[in-house]
């Protein structure tokens, strides 16, 4: 997770009958979170984004966001969190703006909207069979495939969300060490994850429009493709779509592993899963390489990495994660997460014969451990046997991308080594004995 400063409450908090801006989390069941609600400003509070938390469960019908932290900076906007000033960084701003423009733009729609029966609206209430006007709405509309689509925002009205950065008190580690433990179950019990990779550049909106396309029609892509259906100016800009580091992130991995659906969202456009990684497939074909200048590029993306990671679901070993972690570069703010962000998604029965077993019952979730202690528990969680110092290589680049020196990386790596060693000869006395 990222640094403890980025939640920072105003200091104007106006009446003291007003409800705190993170509310004290209960535990349910081991299931307590908290959940935002957008709500509509008032007169006096102009442009200003404004949110309505509450104290819920996993079992409630949610929406997870995934986006980028970002760095802190001075003139970071500030939003409204029951009726207090919180100020949050421009990246999340951007998209829960974005997020309320979808969903005004259902509203007025859902406002508007005349039943074909009896010309009943929202306001005039529909007088079908006595059904709630939302639903005679409801059933005017189609399946969704992207956020522009009423019927996603007709299932989800109104939208509750949940956002690790204000839903979690960033300033207790205690309580941060333990809902990081619960992301894996949070994320997969998400309605759907809304991942968010930025505003608008290098023709994604293109881009994203052309995936759509391409996830619903044009079986023969070489045809297309040859005969300038999709550009070299829109390849390179879905290649630029993939190569965002937004995709770099780590906690990426198990936020879109464990999804039960995520839609991409780049400024005002938008695709689901299944079309974005039904386009992507299409795209990385090997046929279509001879035509594609960007074959590789796409083919090498973080973004690629995460759609196949998915075809492979229940196979992983945290091993095997850690080692995608080092060799594409994934990155994180905080070096703990490094390991923390994978756990989730890390199957501990794998049958793997050349990877070593690791007892990931023993890497407890705590952000008040330095780095050296969190890497010290990975070491000790590996099986017993030779299995460390087959991996020392991959194991060290791990010690640097966690912000350890090289020197410290192989003291800890020798160190528990050595230990190793000698429970082994003890075991071996006590059999010669």
């Amino acid at each position: 997770m990222p640094p403890l400063s980025y939640y920072t409450i105003g200091e104007d908090q106006g009446e003291d009958e007003l409800p705190p801006a993170i509310l004290p989390l209960t535990e349910e069941g081991g299931n307590a979170i908290r959940l935002l609600t957008l709500r509509e400003p008032s007169s006096h509070e102009g442009e200003t984004l404004s949110l309505e938390m509450h104290l819920s469960t996993t079992s409630e019908k949610y929406i997870a966001l995934s986006y980028e932290w970002g760095q802190a900076e001075p003139d970071d906007p500030m939003i409204l969190v029951n009726n207090r000033q919180v100020q949050i960084r421009k990246n999340l701003h951007e998209a829960l703006r974005q997020i309320s423009e979808h969903y005004s733009f259902y509203r007025k729609q859902r406002h508007d909207f005349k039943c074909p029966h009896c010309h009943g609206s929202v306001v005039d209430a529909c007088k079908c069979g006595n059904r709630p006007e939302k639903d005679c709405h409801e059933k005017s509309l189609g399946p969704w495939t992207n956020l522009g689509d009423s019927s996603f925002w007709a299932k989800h009205d109104p939208p509750r969300l949940w956002i690790d950065a204000l839903c979690i008190n960033q300033n207790d580690n205690k309580e941060k060490s333990s809902q990081v433990g619960r992301m894996g179950t949070i994320f997969s019990s998400a309605k759907v994850v809304l991942s968010w990779i930025g505003l608008p550049r290098d023709g994604s909106n293109d881009a994203l429009r052309m995936m759509r396309t391409l996830s619903m029609s044009y079986p023969e892509l070489p045809e297309f493709v040859a005969t300038g259906g999709l550009t070299d100016s829109l390849i390179l800009s879905i290649a630029s779509l993939c190569e965002r580091t937004y995709w770099r992130r780590v906690w990426i991995l198990q936020e879109l592993y464990l999804a039960q659906k995520y839609v991409v969202m780049c400024g005002p456009e938008s695709i689901a899963s299944d079309s974005f990684d039904e386009a992507l497939g299409q795209l990385l074909d090997l046929s279509l390489r001879p035509f594609l200048k960007s074959y590789n590029i796409m083919s090498r993306s973080a973004a690629n990495a995460m759609v196949v990671s998915k075809r492979v679901s229940g196979l992983c070993s945290l091993v095997r994660w850690l080692i995608v972690v080092v060799n594409a570069d994934f990155q994180a703010t905080v070096p703990h997460d490094y390991i923390y962000a994978i756990l989730a998604i890390s199957s501990p029965g794998v049958i793997d014969m050349l990877k070593p077993g690791i007892d990931t019952t023993q890497i407890i979730v705590d952000y008040n451990k330095t780095v050296a202690e969190v890497y010290r528990q990975l070491l000790q969680s590996f099986e017993a046997g030779p299995s460390l110092m087959n991996h020392r290589r991959w194991l060290l680049k791990l010690a640097l991308k966690m912000g350890l020196s090289q020197e410290e990386g192989v003291a800890l790596l020798d160190s528990e080594h050595s230990k190793r060693c000698e429970v082994a000869k003890g075991s071996k006395s006590d059999l010669d004995y």
